[in-house]
């Protein structure tokens, strides 16, 4: 029978859920495999418990299947919020109020093809959209690339994708997603 109760030792330090697919730092703590990638692209590769920098981690394959054995429940429930659930990795910060709307939008027009795409950039001040699939480096790869001559203003994750959304220069600074005069 299990517990409702998930024990702290079994709690990520970053989204405060059950670990999902745990992965144990270098210095011994443990965190999600989801969470450990977000502070990676980040750049804030430092343990939440200890400060440490984080020079490794591995998966922990034994701590997974008890996690899964004893916790059936919270475990599938947030192995499935987490593969459901869009992870943003960058988001300028005058685009914040944005947020929501712009993940609805994703949601309603994902941009995996042009007509979507097109929908998707209807009334927003997004010059463009790069979609592909979501590795480790290609996010970081994307955010300090020279040649990209619009600034980016998110990078989000879902379901194996990577979505970055680049905007014009002039319209940098001024956080809209959407354009003021289709704003709600």
């Amino acid at each position: 029978m299990e517990s409702n109760i998930v024990p702290d030792d079994f709690i990520c330090h970053i989204c405060h859920a059950i670990m999902v697919d745990p992965q144990i730092l270098h210095c011994g703590h443990g965190l999600c495999e989801a969470c450990c990638l977000q502070i990676h692209t980040r750049g804030d590769a430092k343990c939440p418990v200890c400060r440490e920098q984080i020079a490794y981690y591995q998966p922990n394959e034994h701590l997974c299947r008890f996690l899964e054995r004893v916790y059936p429940n919270a475990y599938a429930e947030q192995q499935t919020l987490q593969r459901n659930s869009w992870q943003v990795d960058f988001l300028t910060p005058s685009w914040k109020s944005q947020l929501y709307y712009m993940l609805e939008k994703l949601d309603a027009h994902p941009p995996i093809s042009r007509a979507n795409t097109e929908k998707f950039l209807e009334n927003t001040n997004i010059y463009t959209v790069i979609c592909g699939p979501s590795t480790d480096t290609n996010v970081f790869t994307i955010m300090h690339n020279k040649e990209y001559e619009h600034p980016v203003v998110a990078i989000l994750r879902k379901n194996g994708r990577v979505v970055i959304l680049l905007t014009l220069e002039r319209e940098f600074n001024l956080g809209l997603f959407v354009r003021s005069e289709q704003r709600p």
